[in-house]
């Protein structure tokens, strides 16, 4: 709602339970330091999303809980998974060494059946979940199934 004392827009819960003017003022000032600090803090860059990170130079992940957006906290892109910031950065480059490091051990690197994003068996069973489309899969076969217990029966009768 925009607030008829400030002009600025508030939130209509905020502002029936604080009043109209106190509202508003904690919105303002919050937007103020967010506007003033950038690189303190940011707003996650979903489309209308509130949320807001601490913006860090090692580039951690960052999970919006309101939109499961995934975002790094350095470059302020949707998160690389198992790419430094500067890898990702730098483009063709990163396409290079990527297959490179896929070539490299391809019985434990894979793609992803669905998505196709880069999948890494680094120990334990044979269920993985792709960090991209969240999809279960069976690394022995790549078959891909709606749940983990759907891989777990599966892995008695695989045939690989």
């Amino acid at each position: 709602m925009k607030s008829s004392l400030c002009g600025e827009i508030c939130c209509a819960e905020s502002a029936e339970r604080k009043g109209e003017k106190e509202a508003c003022c904690a919105v303002s000032a919050v937007d103020e330091y967010f506007k003033r600090n950038p690189e303190i803090v940011k707003y996650c860059p979903t489309a209308d999303c509130g949320m807001v990170y601490s913006v860090s130079t090692e580039g951690r992940r960052f999970t919006c809980c309101a939109r499961q957006a995934e975002i790094c906290t350095s470059c302020q892109v949707q998160w690389h998974n198992g790419l430094t910031c500067a890898m990702f950065k730098s483009g063709k480059q990163v396409e290079g060494r990527l297959e490179e490091w896929m070539i490299k051990d391809p019985r434990k690197r894979l793609n992803c059946p669905i998505c196709k994003k880069p999948v890494q068996k680094n120990e334990g069973c044979y269920h993985m979940i792709c960090s991209g489309c969240k999809s279960h899969m069976s690394v022995r076969c790549l078959e891909v199934f709606p749940a983990a217990k759907g891989v777990y029966n599966h892995q008695r009768h695989c045939p690989k």
